[in-house]
């Protein structure tokens, strides 16, 4: 008799154990088997597979008449893939920049390129003039020139709080604002996004601040009595006669963008006119030190020899000239020779003191 059948045994669990089907299906664990007891079917094909484990006291034995049976192997599941972290929208933080106050036609009685001042950068505002439209000392302002003859008639720059009734414009500003001309003095703030949905849906309820004075009242100054304040929250605009203690309370959820650093006095020593090729804007470490910049912190660069605009760049330490030096499209701005500041800002809802450093007046001492 032709033994060519397949083998009978197959596995069925994680072990492994082995066990014989007959014909009418029946399956008996190989354990359950004696040693003793087990005759082998005798030699068989390679291809065969293993010999029967089953004591064969029937002829024909099962395993030359069955049907042939597949080993079957489990195989190892598959290795769990980690599943990509998703953000949702709810995470990823943006904010939107809108408007915080606004103050129309304020006119400059003194404007001073030159400022012996402690800091000789800035606008300088009376403090009742800031208190009407929310501005903190050192807030980033947005100055523009009403009836300026051309198209560079705005600048960033910071407000700082005034003991009399002088607007003075002083650095770099002065440039831009002489004495008697009129300006708009703008703040900015940021909205997360439930804030802007609401403020879009005219139902953010933090007022925006706008007032207004008017020129024919302040030919010599700035009449802040006959001034109209108004304020502009939940898609409406009512008038006000001041600023009450609940809308200051309300808005002060509101960001501020303040001057954290500032380092006046600067004389620029390198140009490089090739390119950005080593630096944009380069300082002295021993300078970044003493303003608090630190590697690559953004920068506004004020230019109080020539003035009229306020560049963004970036500092970086000097490490082979060590000199004060400027590049590629920053010598439009200043030149060699020209006396710079610059100046960095943070977003905060806090109290905060910038770190202010004057390298001219630390030379006159």
């Amino acid at each position: 008799m032709s033994r060519m059948a397949s083998p009978c045994w197959t596995t069925t669990s994680s072990r492994a154990s082995q066990v014989c089907t007959s014909r009418t299906g029946s399956r008996q664990p190989t354990s359950a088997i004696s040693s003793t007891s087990r005759r082998e079917c005798g030699p068989r094909p390679a291809s065969s597979g293993p010999r029967c484990p089953r004591p064969c006291s029937k002829l024909p034995h099962p395993c030359l008449t069955a049907a042939p049976l597949r080993i079957e192997r489990r195989p190892y599941p598959p290795r769990r893939q980690p599943t990509p972290r998703r953000r949702t929208m709810t995470q990823l933080k943006h904010n939107y920049r809108v408007k915080r106050s606004c103050l129309h036609n304020v006119r400059v009685t003194s404007s001073q390129t030159s400022s012996n001042a402690d800091i000789p950068e800035g606008l300088v505002m009376p403090e009742e003039m800031m208190a009407m439209v929310d501005i903190e000392p050192f807030e980033q302002i947005i100055v523009t020139k009403i009836g300026g003859n051309n198209w560079m008639n705005r600048m960033y720059t910071f407000a700082l709080p005034g003991k009399t009734d002088t607007v003075e414009a002083r650095g770099s500003v002065a440039h831009l604002l002489g004495e008697g001309d009129l300006c708009c003095i703008i703040t900015g703030t940021y909205l997360d996004p439930d804030q802007y949905q609401r403020h879009m849906a005219d139902k953010y309820e933090v007022p925006i601040i706008d007032v207004r004075i008017f020129p024919e009242d302040s030919k010599d100054g700035n009449n802040l009595s006959t001034a109209k304040t108004v304020l502009d929250d939940m898609g409406t605009s009512r008038k006000v006669a001041s600023i009450s203690k609940e809308v200051l309370k309300q808005r002060s959820e509101l960001p501020r963008v303040v001057l954290s650093n500032l380092l006046a006095g600067l004389k620029i020593e390198t140009v490089e006119r090739r390119g950005c090729i080593e630096m944009s804007a380069e300082l002295p470490i021993e300078y970044m030190k003493k303003a608090g910049f630190c590697r690559n912190q953004s920068i506004f660069v004020y230019n109080a020899s020539r003035g009229g605009a306020s560049a963004e760049s970036y500092v970086v330490p000097s490490l082979t000239k060590k000199t004060v030096g400027i590049s590629g499209a920053l010598t439009a701005v200043a030149d060699q020779g020209d006396i710079i500041s610059e100046a960095s800002y943070l977003v905060t809802t806090e109290k905060y003191t910038p770190v202010i450093h004057n390298l001219r007046a630390e030379n006159n001492r």
